[in-house]
């Protein structure tokens, strides 16, 4: 396995960029400079050059004893023709096409002009453009070296600078990490990104705690309505070892704990979906038939309807089928009847199945506004929708339908009773 080599701190990589930057800013003017310096060297001095030679040729050949006159930084030799006993050694016996040579330890610039049957020899040594490009070449160098180092310091106190807010908000962050409080105060009140940075913080610490509290209500919801049908079981159970005799009254406690176990089953199958993700479960579902799930649902409830004397009315307005589990259908309206069937107070309970899902209306004392508000709201976070009795059957419902992006609406009017409208947008199979 290929191990990941550490990345570099971010001060270090605001120093080596700046240092690069740097460098490559002066190394691209001293070449400038030099290449400039060599383009002038070669017009103002090289063509100068050749203008004094022309010159001293051409007034030669009006009066030689000019060569006779010494001329600074210059040494001129003239041969006849092939005759070079005039020469010095080094320019006798000097390589045919060589324009430099070593002589007496220093080196010298050989020239070599040819006019009217003469060979003029100009020999000049170190000129001061030579030297000039010396030193320019070791200055440029030298400043080089001193702005790099000069910039590294900059760098390295530019980066402390520029990174300092940016440390402030990590202990800021990670002191909220460590107390798990709310913060009370704005981690950062600069106006620049550093800011925008502290507002996605912020706002991304909000959204955790908020679903943390909603996880948290949530789960203690849950573990609550678990116990209740494992206590209705408890009950059951110990009922039957009392009237193990009576087989009527066995056979009854045993239907009611199969329903209570059918409960649990519903509500762990619900928990374990909704801790998956919606395109994770697409290879388990099917085309579900939603009025079959209702008159399921409806047996499951039957001795309930029974007791209240609660006759239902299914309205067929259409006949939709739901891409999705059985399980999960079945838990959203199995929640919705059994809350319409606890809070009705009338004799009736109504089921209109239209193409896009269905409603459910009971006939009750209707439902405070502040909790149809809370229903209808997307993502409530940690605002609990239950009110007394309720259990957890609403705030499930809620969950499943916002985990598949289904909507939920809720209409109620005070002492005349509460409709749930799902529609399964698109995990409708048909319309």
């Amino acid at each position: 396995m290929q191990t990941l080599k550490p990345s570099a701190s971010l001060k270090s990589r605001i120093i080596s960029a700046s240092l690069k930057m740097t460098f490559l800013i002066c190394l691209s003017f001293a070449t400038g400079v030099f290449l400039v310096y060599e383009f002038s060297e070669h017009v103002l001095f090289e063509e100068h050059l050749e203008t004094d030679y022309n010159a001293f040729m051409d007034q030669y050949a009006v009066a030689p004893q000019i060569a006779d006159v010494p001329i600074m930084n210059l040494e001129i030799y003239i041969a006849k023709a092939s005759d070079k006993s005039t020469l010095p050694d080094y320019l006798a016996n000097l390589p045919e096409g060589a324009d430099e040579i070593v002589a007496n330890g220093k080196v010298l610039e050989i020239t070599m002009r040819e006019r009217n049957g003469n060979i003029f020899y100009f020999v000049t040594g170190e000129t001061a453009m030579e030297k000039f490009e010396s030193y320019l070449i070791v200055s440029l160098m030298v400043i080089l070296v001193v702005i790099c180092f000069i910039a590294a310091l900059l760098g390295k106190s530019f980066a402390i600078h520029i990174i300092q807010p940016v440390t402030d908000l990590a202990t800021k962050v990670n002191s909220l990490i460590r107390t798990g409080k709310d913060r009370d105060q704005e981690l950062f009140t600069s106006k620049d990104e550093i800011e925008v940075l502290s507002q996605a913080i912020d706002s991304f610490h909000l959204r955790v705690n908020e679903l943390l509290d909603r996880e948290n209500n949530f789960s203690n919801d849950v573990s609550h309505e678990l116990r209740t049908p494992l206590m209705g079981i408890q009950s059951a159970a110990e009922n039957i070892q009392i009237n193990k005799d009576n087989e009527g009254r066995v056979l009854e406690l045993a239907q009611r704990i199969e329903t209570r176990c059918n409960q649990m089953r519903l509500l762990i199958d619900s928990m374990l979906v909704l801790a998956r993700d919606p395109d994770s479960l697409e290879n388990d579902f099917d085309h579900i038939k939603l009025l079959d799930v209702i008159h399921e649902q409806l047996e499951y409830v039957s001795h309930y309807l029974e007791a209240k004397k609660i006759c239902t009315q299914i309205v067929e307005n259409g006949s939709p089928k739901v891409f999705s589990s059985s399980t999960i259908v079945s838990v959203v309206f199995g929640n919705l009847l059994r809350n319409a069937v606890q809070h009705s107070e009338s004799d009736k309970i109504r089921i209109e199945l239209n193409p896009d899902g269905f409603t459910i209306t009971d006939y009750g004392r209707g439902m405070p506004e502040v909790l149809v508000n809370k229903i209808n709201r997307r993502y409530s976070d940690s605002e609990r929708i239950k009110e007394k009795g309720s259990g957890i059957g609403l705030l499930l419902v809620k969950r499943i339908c916002e985990h598949f992006n289904w909507k939920l609406l809720v209409s109620s009017s005070p002492g005349a009773g509460t409709s749930f409208a799902i529609n399964f947008g698109q995990s409708l199979v048909s319309k």
